[in-house]
């Protein structure tokens, strides 16, 4: 008892409280955002724990187009550092896999095995990896850059076509991956 007593009086009484943190520390501490995929019409979450960032969106704008023929989702993460010294600039790479569908047509696809029925959907895996900048304002509003770089598309069309899994890959991709983020973090 007489120890804590000591303690506390032996802190010396002219230090001052903590000081408030600054914009860009408080900048640097949102670690939730919501923002929308500004090329595809994606909306997107992103989720910041320490160096690391996770993101989640779903790209509205090749269902748009495609008459609902076609869509992919993504799911991504990975690690980011800081460029700047007060942390409001991140450079990262991320993996990803965007799941999404594909319609058929009908037709022949040169492969005997796989020879699609008209309106048959198929699943499509695009795996991949980019790069990705990440800006936060000291008042919270971000913006987010990702390019996936390099992947593969998993689908029953890919299999014996390399070029149309590769062709596949940026297709899914960008339009799953919130290629160019404006939002706001929190």
């Amino acid at each position: 008892m007489l120890l804590a007593i000591f303690l506390l009086c032996a802190a010396d009484p002219f230090t001052t409280a903590a000081a408030a943190p600054t914009p860009y520390e408080r900048a640097d501490r949102r670690s939730f955002s919501l923002g929308f995929g500004a090329g595809q019409m994606a909306p997107a979450l992103d989720v910041n724990w320490g160096d690391g960032n996770v993101f989640l969106s779903g790209g509205l704008l090749l269902p748009l187009v495609s008459n609902g023929e076609m869509g992919s989702f993504a799911l991504g993460g990975g690690p980011h550092w800081s460029v700047t010294q007060k942390q409001w600039l991140k450079l990262g790479f991320f993996f990803h896999l965007s799941p999404g569908w594909s319609t058929s047509r009908g037709g022949s696809t040169g492969y005997p095995r796989y020879e699609p029925t008209p309106g048959q959907t198929d699943p499509v895996f695009a795996i991949g990896a980019g790069f990705s900048l990440i800006l936060t304002l000291p008042g919270g509003f971000s913006l987010g850059v990702r390019l996936p770089i390099f992947g593969y598309a998993l689908a029953p069309q890919t299999i014996a076509q390399t070029t149309l899994g590769i062709a596949y890959y940026y297709l899914f991709a960008y339009t799953g991956v919130p290629s160019l983020t404006l939002g706001y973090r929190f």
